[in-house]
């Protein structure tokens, strides 16, 4: 196989910073580029992206696309590339595959997923861990929550392409209001935006400061001994251990592979979400299923790719 004939664009869409690749068949990142997500406007800024990834590709000098594969922060259909609802962006019935079509008629494969199924699948495809993955579930945390169940090495959707949705099932009774209009909900509490707003409170500073601070920020600090940021990443991670122990309880999977910038502080989090696990988890269940940061930089994007290049592999006689 030519791995350098094939190319395939990728674009992850945060509620915050969107994310734009060029992607070997090897799973290689060529080039990234971020931008900054214009959410009020969605076919606008997703035309948008789309042209800035073609400006990449003929900026460098990469060969036209074989594939464009899109991840989303929210409920999608695959069948149909369209966003069925993502409450983070306010996105719902976004036709993505007809403005990808419209861009890029020559494409023949585009690929659609929710973020955090395609870091299931990049995981799936790319992952570095030494243990066998045929079972397990991705947890990305990020503004939100999401997960990728993976059975038997094939991603799990759910009658309605909701399956994983763990970031809105109700952790406190009565809690803080959520966008998905639920309240309570585990994102709400172990999300990063859950603990940066958290950390703000515990500087007694506004709560509208909260787009200048990231997670980059409070985990930076626990490194120059600041012990609020500490105090704030174990109580997201107690939060965590919680819906955890849920989803060991519901799916009984291998591992469990969490995602996300909160990850880089895993000497903190990690024995206070394994603490939690101890107190709650079934017949010892916490000590079977693996729990383990993942292996991928911007898993998301990489996952975007991913989608495309299996499919490549699924629709096509490749050539050795």
């Amino acid at each position: 196989l030519r791995t350098g004939k094939h190319i395939f664009g990728a674009i992850y869409f945060d509620s915050v910073t969107t994310k734009i690749a060029i992607v070997g068949i090897d799973g290689t990142m060529k080039h990234t580029a971020d931008m900054e997500t214009q959410a009020s406007r969605p076919e606008q800024f997703a035309q948008l992206c789309l042209e800035k990834l073609g400006m990449i590709r003929r900026q460098f000098h990469f060969p036209p696309f074989t594939g464009i594969g899109v991840s989303v922060a929210g409920i999608v259909d695959p069948a149909l590339s369209k966003v069925v609802f993502a409450p983070n962006l306010g996105w719902a019935d976004l036709d993505l595959a007809k403005i990808i079509r419209d861009c890029y008629p020559e494409v023949r494969i585009i690929s659609l997923e929710n973020d955090a199924k395609a870091s299931a699948v990049a995981e799936l495809w790319f992952g570095k861990h030494d243990i066998n993955l045929s079972s397990f579930v991705f947890l990305l945390v990020d503004r939100g929550i999401g997960a990728g169940i993976v059975v038997d090495k094939n991603v799990l959707y759910g009658e309605s392409h909701a399956a994983g949705e763990f970031g809105h099932m109700t952790l406190i009774e009565g809690g803080d209001l959520c966008s998905c209009g639920n309240s309570g909900c585990w994102e709400m509490y172990a999300s990063d935006r859950a603990t940066v707003l958290r950390y703000l409170a515990a500087r007694h500073a506004d709560p509208a400061l909260s787009p200048r601070i990231s997670m980059d920020d409070i985990i930076e600090k626990t490194r120059n001994h600041d012990d609020i940021p500490r105090k704030v990443l174990k109580e997201s991670a107690y939060y965590l251990g919680l819906g955890i122990a849920n989803i060991i309880k519901s799916v009984d999977p291998g591992a469990i592979i969490i995602g996300g910038k909160i990850t880089q502080a895993w000497d903190i989090i990690y024995p206070e979400i394994m603490r939690t696990l101890g107190k709650r988890a079934l017949l010892g269940k916490q000590r079977e299923t693996g729990i383990l940061p993942a292996t991928l930089p911007t898993p998301p994007l990489l996952g975007a790719a991913a989608l495309s290049i299996r499919k490549f592999f699924t629709d096509f006689r490749v050539t050795i």
